[in-house]
């Protein structure tokens, strides 16, 4: 994954916790139990989508400027959005 840095980045906001969801195969982060991201991972537990909640106008003007950017996956897409990248990109090579 092109983006090691976003582990860190979400662990440094206040009373984040992270956790793994096995089922699902999804690293969670989670703000009072509610969880705002996660990766995504395959089927060799390399991540392959980053998956974040946020304000509908916000996913849309995203979507419309980067390709690479879809509806979040296996959420509510009005709320949420993916970043499957481009094969060497966003995803681990």
């Amino acid at each position: 994954m092109r983006y090691d840095w976003i582990d860190g980045y979400l662990l440094s906001k206040p009373a984040v916790e992270k956790d793994l969801q096995p089922d699902w195969n999804w690293i969670r982060y989670k703000i009072g139990g509610k969880m705002f991201a996660a990766i995504l991972l395959d089927d060799d537990d390399k991540p392959c989508y980053i998956n974040l909640k946020l304000e509908p106008a916000e996913g849309e003007f995203l979507r419309d400027q980067y390709a690479d950017i879809i509806p979040g996956y296996f959420r509510q897409a009005l709320l949420e959005l993916s970043n499957a990248g481009r094969r060497g990109a966003g995803r681990a090579a």
